[in-house]
């Protein structure tokens, strides 16, 4: 019987162990988004521009595709209208989001707007004296 206690506390430390060791895993996994080096807000922006982009290029593609197609007679001239003034509606929304998305970009790079505002407002004040 007392083979078996002492196995019995052997079995206990090493299932503590693995405990400790699950523990760490589930830990590192649940903190390595926030340590990896790429987590930095600007290359968010700059994917979302570079995504933004390749919407652009695929809508002028579309647009340049209709036009051939109205060309070669696949389309008539009222669908053509029709379909050219949906996809430069599309092109120009997508042209606002990555003005919107540019100008953030230089806002955060600006710490807010709040720093550029703060040194116009210095100078404006040196100015005066």
């Amino acid at each position: 019987m007392g083979v078996l206690l002492v196995g019995s506390t052997r079995l206990d430390a090493i299932l503590v162990l693995l405990l400790i060791v699950i523990a760490l895993a589930v830990a590192a996994a649940l903190a390595a988004p926030f340590l990896r080096p790429g987590s930095d807000p600007n290359a968010a922006t700059g994917e979302r521009l570079a995504e933004l982009e390749a919407r652009k290029e695929a809508k002028y593609r579309e647009i340049r595709d209709a036009e051939l197609d109205y060309r070669t007679g696949k389309l008539s001239a009222e669908d053509h209208r029709a379909l050219d003034r949906a996809l430069r509606r599309e092109a120009i929304t997508i042209l606002e989001e990555i003005e919107a998305s540019a100008e953030g970009a230089k806002h955060e790079t600006l710490g807010g707007g709040e720093a550029a505002g703060d040194i116009r407002s210095e100078s404006e004040r040196s100015d005066r004296t």
